[in-house]
């Protein structure tokens, strides 16, 4: 059987409202198998202490299903979508509310590039454009 290694943790944020904090948490390939005190895999006999992470918080079992985390690398092209949107450097780029608005910042994002280099644009969406349909 997989080694059991229980990681310690300066606090552990379980989301369950019975037990919302913790700190340690016992894994074995890669599933978590309890969350609770030093103690908490006990019931599976020998285990490996790893307090590597004695000084984090963690959130383990959390999963984020809808993450953006492809927007941050976008912010480099040009923005084409209709809502005003915020890059992570706080500057505001305005929407784009027209077919011409969005060609004229791609013309604007070309004009930057050089010769030959693609023109890439993210965010459009044809459903706020009702008018263009």
């Amino acid at each position: 059987m997989t080694e059991i290694t229980v990681f310690e943790a300066r606090k552990i944020l379980t989301m369950d409202p019975n037990r919302p904090e913790a700190t340690h948490v016992a894994v074995r390939d890669g599933y978590i198998l309890a969350v609770g005190d030093a103690a908490c895999a006990d019931q599976w006999g020998e285990v490996r202490h790893d307090p590597s992470l004695a000084d984090k918080v963690l959130t383990p079992g959390f999963v984020e299903g809808h993450a953006h985390i492809m927007a941050s690398a976008m912010w480099s092209y040009a923005y084409c979508g209709y809502h005003d949107r915020t890059d992570p450097d706080g500057r505001l780029w305005p929407g784009r509310q027209t077919i011409e608005e969005v060609v004229a910042g791609l013309k604007d994002y070309a004009a930057t590039l050089p010769e030959g280099a693609p023109v890439v644009g993210w965010g459009f969406d044809p459903i706020f454009l009702t008018s263009e349909r």
